[in-house]
């Protein structure tokens, strides 16, 4: 087939074109068309046998139903058999736009267009191109994106021109896309309005229209199978380029220290512009970290480069679900097929002056459960008896530092090595490389394992090694203190402790490049300071498990059945792979009615220490949570008092995968049984 090419990009100036397109609708052919989302395939509405060549032209089946698009409000009549007033609010609101509305739809619209489903989907878009386009053609056009099936949607002519070009009868060239995601799909079919597809429009701005919005559970999870396809882009695996993406969950340090590990050296990085200083050579952005409306706009594109480039292999940085940023994660999900890894182990740097007391600090994180990787054991390790490190340091230094053994004496190795920045110099020179290579090969193998690791390496800035690391923790401690400990501990000289102190950078330097400092002189309590730094790492995400939380209670815990609780907490901590235990009220409420329960320390045979908290009504009443959750579910619309936190506690449903109930009302732990079978949720009573 050959296709025609015409450029609608200034509509009033290019009439010829648009009626060229136009005729070609008319007589049951497929035209591309520019819209402000992406590029559509169109064909008329009531024709089917048109429509289904945009099948064909695409590659998939008919079972996936189709967005038909108008240039007029009035022409939802032709369409719907049934235009609620809420529908016309919308359209007044947000058309013309990136808003579908899925309506019961009339006789006339063909099964092919609906999918097979009583609904039909329609929008307005506010494209000048394709609202001219639709005018000349005198009918509704019915279009889904103007791609392979399967592949990213199409932003820029070009792209559709890869794709359709010898498919279709004509391209209309309307330009680059302003959005660069599908529309938003709402459906008011339903007995509350459902997003079934996010995009430009948001959830909040449907509810200053509609009041309460329900979220599909496809819009963020794969349909079960035999399960119904309500909107276009749920069914099949979309948006996704010819590579394999993972979606890497986690915060930025864990996605950086995930992209800096040897096995994805080589592989590309699907990430946010300011990702970019920390990651590989191959790598592709997709907006702006904070501005959801720059990744919208750039997604697809970046998509499509990684294919241009040769990809094969993609880690994705997985975006934010607030807001526009949900329209992303639903398009990079489908893009990954659902595909994620989670970093959960992490890595965590400790270092200092010397005579500090890293060594203190890091017998904590081993009794915590951290496996430690001692630069100092590795440097010992690495020259033993017969090692070509050792070979190399008796021809630098002499053999003055060897004992009679044949062992390397390391205090006559740093009173020699350290008399000059020069020697210094060479000393590092011979043994850094072979310690480095040994300690990250062990943090791998550690890291392989899933388990969390501490290097304990005085240099570990200057020889590189805070690359590897998620965070790290500088431990100083005054002059006089460091000292009086080196005399304790080598018994060396006071002169020897100045050299060895002044060869190594001032306190300075650590604080300006690491994420904690703490502090171990005698009157500090660095327990204490290892306690509230543990915490605060859980609390950045430091540690990235695979599943979450929540906790939901309308009470506190009583002190005999503490321990119970602390097993459950322990249960799942490490059996079942939670990050931590976010309450269900906290995220955009008014927390000052509640107060924090002191955190709960444990340890699990000396080896592990764990926090949680939960928030409370200030007085210890039932505060109705469960009771508002109901008429939620049942679709009332009146607002109550406690209508917001009933919302989050829904909210922790649909987020969850375990949901820890302190509650003894019949009445709630039916509730919530019915909401974790809806939500695919355990619950977790104790």
């Amino acid at each position: 087939m050959n296709t025609l090419f015409f450029d609608i990009r200034d509509p009033e100036n290019s009439m010829d074109a648009v009626r060229q397109a136009a005729e070609l609708l008319q007589k049951g052919e497929v035209v591309a068309m520019p819209t402000e989302t992406v590029y559509g395939l169109a064909a008329n509405t009531f024709d089917r046998e048109a429509v289904a060549k945009i099948f064909v032209a695409k590659g998939r089946p008919q079972d996936n139903p189709l967005i038909v698009h108008i240039a007029d409000v009035n022409d939802l009549y032709l369409l719907a058999s049934e235009v609620p007033e809420t529908a016309l609010k919308l359209a007044e609101k947000f058309w013309p736009g990136p808003l579908t509305v899925i309506l019961p739809k009339k006789e006339r619209v063909p099964d092919v267009v609906s999918g097979g489903l009583p609904t039909v989907a329609v929008r307005m878009p506010s494209h000048k191109g394709a609202n001219a386009l639709i005018r000349a053609a005198g009918v509704p056009l019915a279009a889904p994106s103007a791609n392979i099936s399967g592949f990213p949607s199409p932003t820029e002519m070009r792209h559709v021109a890869d794709d359709m070009q010898g498919r279709i009868a004509a391209v209309c060239d309307g330009g680059n896309c302003e959005f660069g995601v599908e529309s938003t799909v709402i459906s008011l079919a339903t007995p509350v309005p459902t997003l079934l597809r996010p995009g430009s429009i948001t959830k909040e701005q449907l509810e200053s229209v509609l009041g309460e919005v329900l979220v599909d559970n496809a819009v963020l999870h794969p349909l079960k199978e035999g399960e119904t396809v309500s909107s276009p882009g749920m069914k099949y695996r979309h948006y996704a380029p010819k590579a394999k993406i993972t979606i890497v969950r986690g915060d930025a340090n864990a996605f950086h220290a995930f992209m800096k590990e040897e096995d994805h050296k080589t592989d590309f990085a699907l990430c946010f512009e300011e990702d970019v200083p920390f990651m590989p050579k191959n790598y592709v952005t997709f907006g702006s970290e904070n501005d959801p409306l720059s990744q919208t706009n750039r997604l697809f594109e970046a998509l499509r480069e990684l294919d241009e480039r040769g990809a094969e292999r993609v880690w994705a940085r997985e975006p934010s679900t607030e807001g526009v940023g949900l329209a992303v994660c639903n398009r990079l999900y489908r893009a990954a097929g659902f595909q994620f890894v989670t970093r959960r182990a992490y890595v965590i740097g400790v270092t200092g002056a010397t005579g500090a007391g890293k060594s203190t600090l890091c017998r904590y994180f081993k009794e915590s459960g951290y496996a430690i990787v001692d630069a100092d054991e590795v440097a010992r390790s690495v020259t033993a008896p017969g090692s070509p490190v050792l070979d190399a340091l008796s021809q630098a230094f002499g053999e003055e530092i060897l004992q009679a053994n044949g062992r390397l004496d390391r205090k006559k190795l740093a009173a020699i090595a350290f008399m000059s920045p020069e020697k210094t110099a060479l000393l590092n020179s011979i043994t850094h490389p072979e310690i480095l290579k040994t300690i990250r090969k062990q943090t791998h193998n550690y890291l392989a394992k899933d388990k969390n690791v501490v290097l304990d390496v005085p240099l570990l800035f200057e020889c590189g090694l805070d690359a590897m690391c998620d965070y790290t923790i500088h431990v100083t401690a005054d002059r006089e203190v460091r000292k009086e400990r080196l005399r304790k501990r080598d018994k060396i000289s006071d002169e020897a402790i100045e050299r060895r102190m002044d060869a190594q950078h001032g306190d300075e330097y650590f604080s300006q490049r690491a994420t904690f400092e703490v502090c171990n002189n005698p009157d500090n309590d660095l327990f204490t300071q290892f306690v509230t730094v543990l915490n605060l790492i859980y609390t950045r995400g430091g540690s990235v498990y695979k599943k979450r939380c929540s906790f939901i209670g309308d009470r506190k815990v009583p002190k005999n059945r503490m321990k119970s609780f602390e097993n459950l907490i322990r249960d799942i901590a490490y059996n079942k792979g939670c990050k931590d235990f976010h309450s269900a009220m906290q995220g955009g409420l008014d927390i000052s009615a509640f107060k924090m329960v002191d955190w709960i320390r444990f340890t699990d045979d000396d080896r592990s220490i764990m926090f949680y908290h939960t928030l409370f009504d200030k007085d210890g009443e039932d505060i109705e949570i469960f009771e508002r959750i109901s008429r939620l579910e049942r679709g009332d619309r009146y607002m109550t008092p406690h209508r917001a936190i009933a919302k989050r506690m829904k909210g922790a449903m649909m987020k969850s995968d375990y949901i820890v109930v302190n509650t003894n009302r019949k009445e709630s732990r039916e509730l919530l049984e019915t909401l974790a079978e809806k939500y695919k949720v355990e619950l977790l009573y104790f």
